[in-house]
């Protein structure tokens, strides 16, 4: 195995890891700016944000789990990610982190409009600072987002090549270890015909030849 192969396992659990651990920190900081919020009566406009957060943090702990069991597996070593399935899995984790990354990104940007439909005439200016102070928080976590995804989206697209590459190439190799198998095969059975049909000829026994008698006819005088 080449030696970008053979280090492909550590550089994508590393990577998959630091982007795990980035939006659970994203969105746990999300959830204690909409609990500080609650108590002014926020308005209908953070219900469909509010939803949208409960599902982002159940895919989220999905996601987490998944790449958990992936790696917990014994039999997952760089060796391993020669087999398919397990590339697979590699994959489709990839795939399923970068729509996170979408998807917390999106978040923040609708917690930001949520929190700028609050600003109303009833608010006390110590409440309207507060949610200020708030909203330069999800300024500074959409700013840090952006610059994260920038250099991260990169690194997992590169991963996801990285294994489809490593795909590409076990496939070759396994249509020409196939094609020899074939050809190994093949010349077998032609040298075993071979041999099979020189061993008739040598234990071939000669046929029997019936010998006509001819019996002479004498004539006899009397």
């Amino acid at each position: 195995m080449k030696k970008w192969e053979n280090n492909i396992l550590q550089d994508t659990n590393a990577i998959y890891m630091e982007n795990i651990d980035f939006i659970e920190k994203v969105i746990q900081k999300q959830i204690e700016i909409d609990k500080d919020l609650q108590k002014f009566g926020t308005t209908l406009s953070f219900t469909p944000y509010r939803k949208e957060l409960t599902e982002l943090v159940k895919e989220f702990n999905e996601v987490k789990q998944e790449l958990k069991i992936l790696n917990e597996k014994n039999d997952i070593t760089p060796s391993s990610l020669l087999k398919k399935s397990v590339q697979n899995q590699y994959m489709n984790i990839g795939n399923k982190i970068i729509e996170l990354n979408d998807k917390t990104a999106n978040s923040l940007t609708n917690l930001y409009a949520s929190i700028k439909n609050m600003f109303t005439d009833h608010l006390t200016t110590a409440d309207k600072n507060i949610i200020k102070a708030k909203v330069k928080m999800v300024k500074t976590l959409s700013n840090s987002m952006a610059d994260f995804l920038k250099t991260q989206t990169k690194k997992l697209e590169n991963c996801i090549n990285k294994l489809e590459s490593l795909s590409k190439d076990i496939e070759k190799n396994e249509k020409k270890t196939t094609a020899k198998i074939k050809a190994s095969t093949a010349n077998k059975k032609s040298v075993l015909k071979s041999l099979d049909e020189n061993k008739k000829k040598i234990f071939k026994k000669p046929k029997n030849k019936t010998k006509t008698v001819t019996k002479n006819k004498s004539v006899e005088l009397r």
